[in-house]
């Protein structure tokens, strides 16, 4: 059962539908692709296709979202560059769409907006826009990698967490707004990957990954919270299930140790034991790897690259890319 602050939760895997796990309703898949590249990693949002949801309602999801709100997601984002003015010749940062939650009595005002952002040192920043024309951006972060974000704001303020860190906000526009739906029925429709402002020049759909978005009615700068999401899962704070269970405080893990050993693991590999070189021993899923982090450099091996004995391979004997775990220890 979800906490009753939950007011949407979506998460991604190896399906053909996607369902917003609160409602149980459907996601629909539009623009010029209806194929949906998702999996145990997230969703590769594409430059021909968007998401869209509405509850199955006239309105949309019923988010009872009045002055508070906190919104979270990881995401694995790509830089496309800088865009030049091709009147000035100046150099533009390019917009691209990342979640969208909209007016549902008009689905044309955008309520809550998040947006990325390119700058010339190639790094990326996140914006969130609210309906009122009061926008904030993060600090800059890098691409390539996975990033948390975490977004959660009252009648008075606003705060941006990226990888559990508080930024301190940049390039902020205009004041925050007392009330977040601005006197409009807090119904609202969600997008993924679309801008309601058209694109252009400087404004481009998105290529990152995202996965694990859910929406709360209440703000949340809990650090508990934050890192119980990062380190144990999104289920571990809105699911009642997984809430009451009592889980070893520990520092949030962003970076990689130096090492890590793969000590035991249960028969069905639904989850497996994790040794670091500083003493901590991880309960977690066998595709922390998989979906975290890519072994795409020989550096990331062993010297000599990986033995046979610990490639994954195919019912014709082809290797998979993957690491096999069955029947032994391996030291990454």
């Amino acid at each position: 059962m979800f906490i009753n602050s939950l007011k949407f939760l979506l998460r991604f895997g190896n399906s053909s539908t996607i369902t917003e796990e609160v409602s149980q309703t459907g996601i629909i898949v539009l623009g010029d692709n209806s194929t949906i590249s998702a999996s145990d990693s997230g969703y590769l949002m594409q430059n021909d296709q968007y998401l869209f949801g509405d509850g199955l309602s006239s309105n949309g999801y019923n988010t009872s979202i009045t002055d508070e709100y906190t919104l979270g997601f990881w995401l694995y984002p790509v830089s496309p560059g800088i865009a030049i003015d091709p009147v000035t010749g100046n150099l533009l940062s390019i917009e691209m769409p990342v979640i969208a939650f909209v007016d549902g009595s008009s689905a044309e005002h955008s309520i809550i907006e998040i947006t990325e952002h390119t700058k010339t040192s190639g790094n990326n920043s996140l914006r969130v826009s609210e309906r009122g024309g009061y926008s904030a951006d993060s600090e800059e972060y890098e691409p390539g990698k996975w990033h948390h974000f975490w977004i959660t704001r009252n009648s008075t303020e606003l705060k941006i967490f990226v990888d559990a860190i508080e930024n301190t906000l940049q390039d902020e526009v205009g004041t925050i707004s007392e009330k977040v739906t601005e006197g409009l029925e807090s119904f609202l429709y969600t997008y993924v990957n679309h801008s309601l402002d058209g694109y252009g020049t400087a404004i481009a759909k998105n290529g990152s990954i995202i996965d694990d978005i859910f929406l709360l009615n209440v703000m949340n700068s809990s650090q508990s919270d934050i890192q119980r999401v990062i380190n144990d899962g999104v289920l571990y704070m809105i699911d009642t299930i997984y809430t009451d269970t009592n889980v070893v405080k520990s520092d949030i893990y962003m970076e990689d140790p130096e090492t890590i050993t793969v000590n035991s693991m249960i028969d069905d590999l639904s989850y497996i034991f994790v040794g670091r070189n500083d003493g901590k021993i991880l309960r977690g899923s066998p595709l922390f790897w998989e979906t975290r982090r890519s072994f795409s450099d020989d550096e990331e091996y062993v010297s000599g690259g990986i033995p046979e004995s610990l490639k994954g391979k195919d019912e014709n004997d082809n290797d998979t890319g993957f690491l096999k775990l069955s029947q032994n220890t391996i030291r990454l």
